[in-house]
């Protein structure tokens, strides 16, 4: 990218460019590769790309940035939130430390399915994250100890990862694991 930002474009406006191009991919892929050159300095207006770049500065400034987005969300539904976005948010919020608050915003968009809109098929970051947030739900629910979501949510990913991309395979593999478990 790097090498075809400096071809493309003009010197003076090669650091925005990269960023520009850098920045969703950079905030998309977080969770799985940590913090990458598009986090330093702002986050041009991606919240989210604020929050991780924080998380290692400043874990309190996540939850007051997710407190202050949730207040300004005001009357929004939960299948009005994009849910690449809440799986995001709420892998932020088990990153420092107030897993009852994620798995309180992953139910919610989890159990408003049919309101996410046709866009979870159409935008590949929908339909990733919205397999990432049921794989989250899976590993957070076994932490818990409930087995009974714990089996839901990792059937469901290994029904639509089943056959995925070898990068993904140690997702799946720990799914069907937690799929296989006996309900108690």
């Amino acid at each position: 990218m790097t090498r075809l930002v400096a071809s493309w474009v003009e010197p003076q406006r090669q650091v925005a460019a990269r960023r520009a191009a850098l920045s969703d991919p950079a905030m998309l892929a977080f969770p799985q590769l940590g913090a990458r050159e598009a986090h330093a300095g702002r986050g041009g207006g991606n919240y989210l790309l604020e929050l991780q770049a924080s998380l290692g500065r400043n874990p309190a400034a996540v939850r007051t940035g997710i407190a202050r987005l949730d207040s300004s969300r005001g009357t929004l539904r939960s299948g009005d939130i994009a849910i690449e976005n809440v799986y995001q948010e709420a892998w932020l919020l088990v990153a420092v430390g107030d897993t009852a608050a994620a798995l309180e915003r992953l139910d919610r968009s989890l159990s408003a399915l049919p309101a996410l809109g046709t866009a979870l098929l159409d935008q590949v970051s929908q339909a990733a994250g919205l397999v990432r947030a049921m794989a989250l739900r899976a590993e957070l629910a076994a932490a818990a100890g409930d087995a009974t979501a714990a089996v839901r949510w990792a059937r469901a990913v290994t029904a639509l990862w089943r056959g995925a991309d070898p990068d993904l395979g140690t997702v799946v593999a720990r799914m069907e694991a937690l799929g296989s478990a006996k309900r108690r």
